[in-house]
């Protein structure tokens, strides 16, 4: 599985490259968690995913070329937003990456029950699935489910392939406890839940809570060499992401 990055994409960097190296068993080993592609990919009905696939590694061999680890961060957060947009919809229990996150600050975990409703008021959520092949003009909760885990499996694959570059590209605290990954993912969740909340009329994580978390991105994307550091001095009330 993902054998085409290596013969297609890669190439013979794979072998010489421990960032591409490590990006490469991150994703296939997110992948084995995957059930929606794998059974695409054994179908032949992956070019979507290869699609996405080369166009994350060439944004790795860039960053790699211009020997600045720091641009990297730029797609790892479009990614990571992505991905908190979804997961904050589906049952905890099926997440694929960092289930924990649900337990978090902010996080309700309740938004599974109205997907159908979201996915008809949400203004982004609308544009995704009016824009996805195939999406029917009258949603309901098998749709959305489907829709959901295809977004999280796909997300989830790039958001190992991008974070295990950048560890690997020392872009990180050599502490867990200190790296600012985690807090971006759940500080992104909590904006997506806010976010979804207001969209059907349900009560609001209140603003002074939210604020803080909706400008964490923005510290990481500032090329701070410590953004978790950054936010907690900046935001010391602020429960924040708890290892």
């Amino acid at each position: 599985m993902l054998s085409f990055i290596r013969d297609k994409i890669v190439g013979a960097a794979v072998s010489k490259s421990p960032v591409h190296k490590k990006a490469l068993e991150a994703g296939r080993k997110t992948l084995t968690k995957c059930t929606v592609i794998k059974t695409l990919i054994k179908l032949g009905r992956d070019k979507g995913v290869q699609a996405n696939i080369t166009e994350w590694f060439e944004k790795i061999n860039s960053v790699i070329k211009n020997k600045n680890p720091i641009l990297l961060r730029e797609p790892f957060v479009t990614i990571a937003s992505q991905l908190a947009d979804f997961m904050v919809l589906e049952d905890p229990k099926k997440l694929i990456l960092y289930p924990k996150i649900m337990k978090q600050d902010c996080i309700s975990g309740k938004l599974r029950k109205h997907i159908v409703e979201i996915g008809k008021k949400d203004s982004q959520m609308k544009k995704d699935i009016y824009g996805t092949r195939n999406s029917p003009d009258i949603l309901d909760k098998e749709y959305m489910s489907g829709f959901i885990r295809s977004k999280i499996e796909l997300l989830s694959i790039a958001y190992s392939i991008f974070n295990a570059a950048r560890i690997e590209l020392k872009d990180c605290n050599p502490n867990e406890k200190r790296d600012w990954h985690l807090p971006l993912l759940h500080s992104l969740c909590v904006v997506s839940e806010n976010r979804y909340q207001r969209s059907i009329g349900k009560k609001t994580i209140k603003s002074n809570i939210v604020l803080p978390y909706a400008t964490f991105f923005h510290i990481v994307l500032n090329g701070e060499r410590e953004p978790l550091l950054i936010f907690k001095d900046k935001f010391p009330d602020c429960k924040g992401y708890k290892f």
